[in-house]
């Protein structure tokens, strides 16, 4: 079991992602914690995001699990990394894809380095009409 966890972003050591993943790079970024927000808003903190795994040498791609299919592209990665947000959005997206299964699975086999940081700081506010 392989797994990178920070309260914030990359965190202190970045260098570590890639020394768990053996020198692998492929990375899938769940960005759903974040399907609460405006387009605008998730746009920007997503870009921070591929910034900083970039940064650290990955090799990123978004897999959006609200859109058909996605999940089963999780285990042609090295690395998962899911990103900060609101926990419940995420949980739910997880449990709908079935993803939170097969993540559980891929992370169980040694399969998959299961990196990300902080969700469920604080709730996105309510949308009102």
């Amino acid at each position: 079991m392989r797994l990178y966890l920070s309260s914030l972003r990359t965190g202190a050591d970045p260098d570590q992602i890639v020394a768990l993943a053996g020198g692998a790079r492929r990375t899938a970024l769940i960005p759903n914690a974040l399907d609460g927000l405006s387009a605008r808003a998730r746009e920007a903190s997503l870009r921070r995001d591929v910034d900083d795994l970039g940064a650290a040498g990955l090799d990123v791609t978004i897999v959006n699990l609200r859109e058909p299919g996605m999940v089963s592209r999780l285990a042609d990665h090295d690395i998962v990394w899911i990103r900060g947000g609101n926990v419940f959005v995420l949980r739910r997206v997880l449990a709908d894809a079935a993803a939170d299964k097969l993540l559980v699975d891929l992370v169980r086999r040694d399969a998959v380095v299961y990196g990300g940081y902080t969700t469920g700081g604080r709730p996105s506010p309510p949308r009102i009409p």
